[in-house]
């Protein structure tokens, strides 16, 4: 199956329109399939794959279809402007692929939902070297830290260890403002996108507490999205009308015997107001 995922990849490389004007000496297709490679042979670095490449010529072209490749700051400069929208149909084709396979058929649960977690990570950090789109972090000891983060939407299902990957979108800087973008903001851009790939499923998106807020529910629930969700909450309105409900002991329950002895328990409420700002939004908990 890993041959055909990387087949359908190198096909659709293909098609990532090449911004750059006149001859070039590196094709975009062979850039762009060299910083897959990176991660799927899980080099140290882009320097190390570079440094690498002549031993492993052979395979790359076997495998990869990579012909040749620039230094590394070479590629660094010819990958950095493609827009990662141009990555979206890459993405869908392999999705398509291992749900054709049958894979995502038993990754599917709580009524074949398919579970998507949501969550930002790092991906670039330094206090000399930044471009346009990098957030800044000014710290107290008056070092300024440029830094990249995206958020990642990965298929995720209890008992398998791996994980699908479904999209990223980058947390960056954006055009006019002078605020740095922010993990919720791409929360509500990657959402839409989530749906676009993944059209006719019925989605189950697992999010951090950060995420418990009127923005980010209405994106969920928007008519053309409809997607249900799991929100972890650490404070707010909610705890304190599920603290007044547990007073009055109107908490609904439910407990069975989970071998060896041992007795779970479960309580929840429905038709909970999210907060004073967005009383029309009800939540159970």
């Amino acid at each position: 199956m890993y041959d055909q995922i990387v087949e359908i990849i190198v096909q659709k490389t293909q098609k990532v329109p090449d911004y750059r004007k006149g001859s070039v000496d590196y094709s975009l297709p062979s850039c762009l399939l060299a910083g897959f490679a990176v991660f799927a042979l899980k080099d140290p670095s882009l320097l190390s794959f570079v440094e690498n490449f002549p031993t492993r010529k052979k395979n790359l072209e076997e495998v990869y279809k990579i012909s040749a490749i620039p230094s590394d700051n070479g590629l660094r400069k010819i990958l950095d402007p493609v827009l990662p929208v141009h990555f979206k149909d890459i993405f869908k084709g392999v999705l398509e692929y291992v749900d054709k396979q049958g894979v995502l058929e038993n990754r599917r649960c709580l009524g074949k939902r398919l579970p998507i977690a949501m969550d930002g990570t790092g991906t670039y950090s330094s206090s000399n070297i930044s471009c346009s789109d990098c957030l800044t972090k000014n710290h107290k000891n008056g070092v300024t830290e440029y830094h990249h983060q995206m958020l990642v939407a990965s298929i995720v299902t209890p008992d398998i260890s791996t994980v699908i990957p479904v999209f990223g979108e980058a947390i960056t800087q954006q055009d006019g403002s002078k605020k740095n973008d922010c993990e919720r903001n791409a929360c509500k851009r990657i959402i839409p996108q989530i749906r676009e790939l993944l059209p006719n499923e019925r989605l189950l998106v697992l999010l951090d507490a950060l995420y418990a807020d009127g923005p980010t529910i209405k994106a969920l629930q928007a008519e053309d999205i409809d997607m249900d969700y799991i929100i972890v909450i650490k404070e707010g309105y909610v705890l304190e009308q599920v603290a007044q409900l547990e007073k009055r002991n109107e908490l609904q329950s439910y407990e069975w015997k989970a071998g060896k002895g041992n007795c779970c328990k479960v309580r929840w409420a429905s038709d909970l107001i999210l907060n004073g700002a967005n009383q029309d939004i009800k939540v159970n908990y």
